[in-house]
């Protein structure tokens, strides 16, 4: 039974990837674990037309039904629309996997069977995971932290042991300030200076390394033909080129080191430019970053229960 792993979802028509990705996310590797999963949680809606022996009467076996639900799932992995799929078994995958009918139709994005997930996914456009971890609203405590590294009697008695940081209001007061705008516009101008640095130094790195080796003959006579256009000089001094390749190799390097210097130092000239406006675009960005959550640090309150350390 091939696994569902090993298989790639580009291969797989659009139901079936949806219904993979779903699978996968479950921890459910072949078909006939779905199969399985299937059967055991919901088989009254997948359950096979029952069976009966040579005397007419009803046969129930488990493997024949997991087998029978196997082959129909494998169906399932090659269907384009879900339109094709058999109802009763898109109640069972959406209840097996937590998700919409919807979402198995396509109409929607979001898996969750919570309506108003899809409304703020779309009007937000969060992803389903950002959303459900700012509805999380998960507590960050700090009485561990003060314990451990601080020694103050009054702690040990007036801290607030319930005390937390909701990490859902920590992202709230940044998307409330400019800094929901400043930080993704510095990050962006850092992010384009760093690949537009990378980028000259490919140049300099392919230009520098054609020096090391003669090329082809053709490549080498592309070269000079470049050079002749646009330059006066003539690194041959009169010889001829093609006599210069077949005849005196080390001397045809030579000739394509001097052609080549000009790109060389225009390609060293661009990748310091560019590296230079990287790491200013790179020491903006950090400086942003630290100063606003200094600033927030500087005005954040400890909670305890009697606020010696704000003075209150």
């Amino acid at each position: 039974m091939a696994r569902l792993g090993n298989t790639s979802l580009e291969d797989l028509p659009s139901f079936g990837r949806k219904l993979m990705e779903l699978a996968r996310a479950q921890g459910i590797g072949t078909p006939i674990l779905l199969a399985e999963a299937l059967y055991e949680n919901h088989r009254a809606l997948v359950e096979p037309a029952q069976r009966k022996n040579k005397n007419g009467k009803n046969v129930k076996d488990r493997k024949h039904d997991i087998d029978a639900i196997t082959r129909m799932v494998q169906n399932h992995f090659n269907e384009e629309f879900a339109y094709n799929v058999q109802s009763k078994y898109l109640f069972a995958y959406s209840e097996l996997f937590n998700c919409s009918i919807d979402y198995l139709y396509g109409k929607v994005n979001v898996r969750s069977t919570d309506p108003n997930m899809n409304t703020i996914c779309q009007k937000t456009g969060l992803s389903e995971k950002a959303v459900e971890k700012l509805m999380r609203h998960s507590q960050l405590y700090l009485e561990g932290f003060l314990y451990q590294h601080y020694e103050y009697d009054f702690l040990y008695s007036d801290i607030d042991p319930e005390a937390a940081i909701d990490a859902t209001n920590f992202w709230n007061d940044i998307i409330e300030s400019d800094f929901f705008i400043s930080l993704p516009e510095a990050w962006s101008e850092m992010a384009c200076a760093l690949q537009l640095h990378k980028a000259t130094k490919e140049v300099l790195e392919s230009v520098t390394s054609q020096e090391l080796v003669l090329p082809s003959r053709d490549d080498f006579f592309s070269i000079i033909d470049e050079y002749y256009a646009t330059h006066d000089h003539d690194p041959c001094f009169g010889d001829d080129p093609y006599d210069i390749y077949d005849n005196n190799p080390e001397r045809a390097l030579e000739i394509l080191k001097e052609m080549l210097e000009e790109k060389r130092y225009d390609a060293g000239c661009d990748a310091d430019k560019s590296k230079t406006v990287y790491w200013g675009c790179s020491g903006l960005f950090d400086r942003l970053l630290c100063n606003y959550f200094h600033d927030m640090a500087d005005h954040f309150k400890i909670p305890v229960v009697k606020d010696y350390l704000n003075n209150e």
